[in-house]
């Protein structure tokens, strides 16, 4: 067995096998990494599979997989990829959610989300440093600061991915609130060194806010509750005292999955939202929308009052609007959203800079080559501080060298620039 063969084989089994990692997984025996539904596999079956394949092929061979489905080893070279993979790839006129249900059950598709289904999954670090340039630009564009002492950031979900948003929030140097009804995510993300405190009283919430906003002291708090019950405070404080206590607002409920456990209705608690799914499906839906369209009217009278809110490309604003909630942009006859996305105001002009995340696996796991490897990148900087992005790249490797508990020692992601290659989405 040739060294490429070898070295092809153990990286593929390393990163399959990482994201079976059970703290990391949101759903560990339904092989859900995050995202309600973002799957390595769909069924054990093909994890076998697959470990079959890889345990045989060849450096002149190629793995190719559709949405967790091995179709087999096809002939190659040792140049090509050793496999290639795609996810939850349907023709249009099969795309309705319904169709997706129908062919999800029978195991010939499967939603694999950015990096479940395509073997990378580093949990909430792999898209912190993403996060901690969205909140940070997101300043830059909507209260036209560097520094967001002081400011407060409201949104929710504290699962593999929206996990980031504590530790985005530290970092960015804001007041970051984030609302979870899971109580093991939160208490997991707590553990993890990544969120800074708990509460389960909205008391106490507004109280930690308003100290925190005053000494310009950062945090992130994380409420053991419904986000909806918290844009409603928000809106009850600001009505009876007259006080914005939000100046940046958003939402990572995984609301592409809204009637499975993507969102949680404001009107019942965990436990029994998660019964009533299964028990009456038309009825938890029904709520939902009730939810969706309470959170869409809170979110709007605090925009109204200053507050900026964008959509985090989780398909928020759409489900909302399916829900009948108000998020259509007044005066707009094109069907527009009132609030935009994170791409199309934020990280559409990062990219334009050709700023880019890089991904790199050390597959050796000996933390020395990681540190090694984490050097190199350094060299690769310009050596001018050409724009806020570039600062934003040197204040990132300061402040992670103290602030990420890393979950994994082997892997790494840096936002590369390049400015000889621009481009716009």
């Amino acid at each position: 067995v040739s060294f490429l063969q070898t070295f092809c084989i153990r990286r593929s089994c390393f990163e399959i096998l990482y994201g079976f990692k059970m703290y990391l997984l949101q759903f560990p025996q339904e092989l859900v990494t995050y995202g309600g539904n973002g799957q390595v596999f769909s069924n054990w079956v093909q994890f076998w599979l697959v470990m079959h394949y890889l345990s045989e092929m060849t450096e002149e061979q190629t793995l190719v997989m559709y949405s967790g489905h091995p179709l087999g080893l096809f002939p190659s070279h040792c140049n090509a990829p050793r496999l290639v993979i795609t996810n939850g790839m349907v023709i249009p006129n099969y795309s309705s959610r319904e169709e997706y249900e129908s062919m999800f059950a029978k195991g010939v598709t499967m939603y694999g989300q950015m990096t479940a289904g395509s073997y990378c999954y580093i949990g909430p670090q792999g898209i912190v440093h993403g996060t901690v340039l969205t909140v940070l630009n997101a300043g830059r564009r909507y209260l036209g600061v560097d520094n967001l002492s002081g400011k407060v950031f409201v949104t929710s979900g504290l699962g593999g991915m929206s996990g980031a948003q504590a530790k985005a929030a530290v970092i960015a140097g804001c007041v970051g609130i984030i609302a979870e009804v899971d109580e093991t995510a939160l208490l997991k993300r707590h553990h993890q060194g990544w969120l800074m405190k708990i509460t389960r009283s909205l008391d106490d919430c507004i109280t930690q806010i308003r100290e925190a906003k005053k000494k310009k002291r950062t945090l992130s708090l994380g409420y053991h509750g419904n986000v909806v019950d918290l844009w409603e405070r928000l809106v009850d404080e600001f009505n009876t005292t007259g006080e914005l206590l939000v100046d940046l607002g958003s939402d990572q409920t995984s609301c592409h999955n809204p009637f499975n456990g993507g969102y949680y209705p404001v009107q019942l608690n965990f436990r029994d939202a998660n019964q009533l799914m299964s028990s009456d499906p038309i009825k938890f839906q029904a709520l939902v929308k009730e939810s969706l369209r309470r959170q869409v009217a809170a979110i709007n009278k605090l925009s109204d009052q200053g507050m900026f809110f964008w959509d985090y490309g989780n398909a928020f604003l759409l489900e909302a609007q399916r829900a009948g909630a108000d998020v259509a942009k007044r005066g707009s006859s094109k069907g527009e959203f009132r609030y935009p996305s994170y791409v199309q105001h934020i990280m559409g002009d990062i990219f334009s800079l050709g700023f880019g995340p890089f991904r790199w696996v050390c597959t050796s796991g000996d933390p020395e080559d990681l540190a090694t490897t984490d050097f190199i990148s350094t060299t690769v900087y310009p050596y001018k501080l050409l724009c806020k992005q570039f600062a934003t790249i040197f204040f990132w490797d300061v402040s992670t060298t103290w602030n990420l508990k890393m979950d994994l020692k082997w892997k790494n992601k840096l936002w590369l620039a390049l400015p000889s290659i621009t481009f716009r989405l």
